[in-house]
């Protein structure tokens, strides 16, 4: 049987839990986050103080991801603190309004999902890298679709 992380480790990179639910926990991860975001004003902090609750989440995620891998494997379902980085990245050019909350959370899942180039590549580092990277990405990219939506007005 392979070692277990450590309880502090297994709570932080499975998002307090939610990475244990046994259907989509990562969809879950996200869809929690953009409703706690949204419902909470965090969109009204501002972006300095989102940049720095981002790094140090990713920093946290990078070391909690690669004491899980070395426990579960490469990149186990469970790890989730990925998804909550990735969904507050794609959340930050959002608009304070629900659709475009909406629209973020649609954005990241399908590219976290689908997994276009570069995403599946970086997926493959060692180290917790992969793990974290790709979603980083994947937030990057559906940031980037929601502030050119938000900001060239396709009649969302």
């Amino acid at each position: 049987m392979p070692p277990r992380a450590p309880l502090g480790i297994r709570l932080l990179a499975t998002g307090f839990g939610l990475g244990l639910w046994p259907y989509g926990p990562g969809t879950l991860t996200s869809l929690v986050w953009t409703m706690l975001y949204a419902s909470s004003g965090l969109g009204r902090l501002p972006v300095g103080v989102h940049l720095i609750g981002i790094g140090l989440l990713f920093l946290i995620g990078l070391y909690s991801s690669a004491r899980m891998e070395r426990c579960y494997g490469p990149d186990p379902s469970r790890i989730v603190i990925d998804e909550w980085v990735g969904q507050w990245i794609a959340l930050l050019s959002a608009p304070a309004e629900w659709r475009f909350y909406g629209l973020a959370f649609a954005l990241f899942r399908l590219l976290d999902i689908g997994k276009p180039w570069p995403l599946g590549a970086l997926q493959r580092l060692p180290h917790g890298w992969g793990v974290m990277l790709d979603d980083v990405a994947a937030g990057l990219l559906a940031a980037l679709g929601v502030w050119a939506i938000s900001a060239f007005g396709a009649g969302l």
